[in-house]
């Protein structure tokens, strides 16, 4: 049985040749190499994530204490890239390490500040996997950032870093 994912029907819509080489024939691909925006978005997803678990568990941080947890989930990065943080930061020369984090922190106090008093939602789960047949040959595989349910309506959740939502279209 075939089991695809939404990433690779986006490389197959992007590509199909591309989808070939990377998912039919394996052709090795170069070393994954982290930017800033990688980087940014671990840092978000994996405060999100730790944000919703205490929610979860009626456990709601403070703003302060989100963003302290944020800084420990930073430092812990930083000491596992210590050998690579400067080439990471260094594809933007005009910035410094600190324009990052405090950009990064922005974002998150932001986030917190439009989303709280997080009493309004019930998180189902975070980090959820979902798989589902579409028919005898093929089995759809899709990874959610978080589930919740508000009132009588379940909400998908998923994580995005980019400056712009994709189009109506694109969606």
């Amino acid at each position: 049985m075939a089991r695809y994912s939404v990433s690779q029907i986006q490389v197959y819509i992007q590509c199909p040749l591309k989808y070939r080489f990377r998912y039919i024939d394996k052709v090795p691909t170069p070393e994954f190499i982290e930017t800033t925006d990688t980087l940014l978005w671990t840092l978000v997803h994996e405060s999100l994530q730790k944000l919703y678990n205490n929610i979860n568990i009626f456990k709601i941080p403070t703003k302060e204490e989100f963003l302290h947890d944020y800084h420990c989930l930073r430092i812990k990065k930083e000491r596992e890239t210590a050998e690579s943080w400067w080439e990471i930061v260094n594809h933007h020369p005009d910035l410094s390490i600190d324009d990052f984090k405090h950009r990064w922190e922005v974002y998150l106090s932001r986030y917190y500040d439009k989303h709280s008093p997080f009493d309004d939602l019930q998180v189902i789960s975070t980090e959820k996997q979902i798989s589902f047949q579409l028919d005898e040959w093929i089995n759809f595989l899709w990874f959610i950032d978080r589930l919740d349910k508000l009132w009588d309506t379940f909400i998908i959740n998923d994580y995005k870093t980019n400056k712009s939502l994709p189009t109506e279209e694109k969606d």
